[in-house]
């Protein structure tokens, strides 16, 4: 794992300081503020799966921008393609999921299964659409994507 030891000059921000080993203590995240309302954050080194959402909350922190939902969408794998295994212990697939929002305001939501297995996932209300892949409309509940699934979600 790759990190900085820092020392933080004065008008930076420390966010987070390490809490272990010899750098204990020093600065892991910062901020510095510039002219405006910019300024540059730095990642010492690599949040781990609690920091992560923490700082990028804090880099989004006021700019309007949010998560598509309030956790990862993950789905449970149901069975296996081919000779290629599912995961066989139930670990769930992270669905990845972006949106892109056009200029007279229609929503595109695109949800993928990056996993070679069939996938069975609860879609959230603010991710249903009209799948302009199938033709057809998507509601929220449980839903089954095939390996590599693609969804293009439409919204107004």
């Amino acid at each position: 794992m790759l990190f900085d030891v820092l020392e933080a000059d004065e008008g930076t921000q420390v966010l987070a300081t390490y809490g272990t080993q010899y750098y204990a203590g020093t600065p892991a995240f910062t901020f510095r503020p510039s002219a405006g309302n910019g300024g540059v954050y730095y990642a010492a080194t690599f949040p781990d799966e609690t920091a992560m959402p923490l700082f990028v909350d804090r880099i989004l922190d006021g700019t309007g921008i949010a998560g598509l939902t309030a956790e990862p969408l993950t789905g449970t794998p149901v069975d296996s393609v081919a000779d290629i295994a599912a995961p066989a212990d139930g670990t769930p697939v992270t669905i990845e999921v972006t949106r892109r929002v056009a200029d007279d305001g229609t929503t595109f939501t695109f949800v993928l299964n990056p996993a070679y297995a069939t996938v069975s996932v609860d879609l959230p209300q603010e991710l249903a659409g009209h799948d302009l892949l199938a033709d057809a409309d998507i509601a929220a509940g449980p839903l089954t994507l095939a390996p590599y699934a693609v969804l293009v979600l439409e919204t107004a």
